[in-house]
């Protein structure tokens, strides 16, 4: 007998595939971590925070989104895009290798700024990336930083859930009306 989608999606916390997500969100934190230090850039905190499952696929595989965040600090109105997209390199080159036989529905980038002062309140965007994207990011060295920005904005349908998108709202997955797995 077949258990529910339910049952199969959220299963055991403690089964193997969970622990696996657990331990490849942990290698792509430690990645970016050691990244964003060695180039000596300037971050409140960074981290690869959550890899939240989304769906099943028909097959039975778990499709993740993995979700990086960067606090870019209180005193920031608005963000440098081009260290946004510097920031975005480094998140798509620590989350590729971990992720990268993982069913990833796109990778979620999000920036937190602003929210200096009692009446403000913090500011979130985000940058999502398909895997594809990604994959030739990280291991075509004809590809660049610039080459994958400019990719994101032509392709980027201005609609905030369907990846990619250059700069958009960022999204709470535990609003998700089936529910959510959060590991991390």
């Amino acid at each position: 007998m077949m258990s529910s989608f339910r049952n199969r999606l959220f299963g055991d916390d403690t089964s193997d595939k969970n622990i696996d997500l657990e331990v490849r969100q942990q290698k792509a934190d430690e990645t970016l971590r050691a990244a964003i230090e060695l180039n000596g850039f300037t971050v409140v905190d960074c981290g690869v925070t959550d890899t939240v499952v989304v769906n099943e696929s028909r097959d039975g595989e778990k499709i993740v989104v993995p979700i990086t965040q960067f606090s870019l600090g209180s005193d920031i109105e608005t963000p440098d895009t081009d260290l946004v997209w510097d920031f975005v390199g480094e998140a798509a080159t620590a989350l590729q290798d971990p992720f990268h036989d993982v069913f990833v529905r796109h990778y979620d980038i999000q920036f937190s700024f602003g929210g200096e002062g009692f009446f403000n309140k913090k500011t979130c965007r985000r940058v999502l990336l398909t895997k594809p994207l990604v994959d030739k990011y990280t291991t075509d060295p004809d590809f660049s930083l610039a080459q994958l920005r400019n990719a994101v904005d032509v392709l980027d349908t201005i609609d905030d859930e369907i990846a990619p998108v250059a700069w958009g709202e960022c999204y709470d997955y535990r609003k998700i009306n089936n529910g959510a797995v959060i590991i991390g």
